[in-house]
């Protein structure tokens, strides 16, 4: 009968440490598996006007524009997002040669005739959906991102390939 008391000073630390593996395993999960909070599109913008002062800036810059649709609720539209910010080659062909605006689709119930304007259709092709445009306002290319998908996450090779043939000279 000495195993008992012994076992019950051990038990007290063996439940914090399964807890505190539990609660970070919950942690990581959560991390991975849902749509962060952060909001990417804002739900409030005009995105005609959002689009044109971009077509200006990039003007400017000698950028193209890179047009994301998609929606807040997106679990996709995060994870590219998120790509386009920890992946350093990216981040940085993102910087030098685009100017990135993103577009609020709601429910696929709005903007959408603007996402057609540039032959996107984003009730077939879901999203988010990707359109580059030059400095003048013309369009060069929509890509369909599950194009780019790779697992659970978009592959840094092929988002990086599909940046750099449309980039600006």
């Amino acid at each position: 009968m000495k195993f008992f008391p012994a076992f019950y000073a051990m038990a007290p630390k063996a439940l914090i440490s399964f807890l505190m593996m539990f609660i970070f395993a919950v942690c990581v999960n959560a991390q991975t598996h849902s749509t962060p909070a952060e909001k990417i599109y804002d739900e409030a913008a005009n995105a005609k006007s959002d689009i044109a002062h971009s077509i200006a800036l990039a003007k400017q810059s000698r950028k193209n524009v890179l047009i994301d649709f998609g929606g807040n609720w997106c679990i996709w539209c995060h994870r590219l997002d998120s790509l386009f910010h920890t992946n350093k080659k990216i981040a940085g062909l993102l910087e030098k040669k685009f100017i990135v605006v993103h577009v609020d689709i709601g429910k696929f119930d709005k903007n959408l005739d603007i996402a057609e304007t540039y032959h996107a259709e984003l009730k077939k092709m879901g999203v988010p959906a990707l359109v580059v445009l030059n400095d003048d306002g013309e369009f060069l290319k929509v890509e369909n991102t599950g194009e780019l998908e790779n697992g659970k996450g978009h592959s840094p090779a092929k988002v990086l390939k599909f940046l750099r043939a449309y980039s600006p000279v």
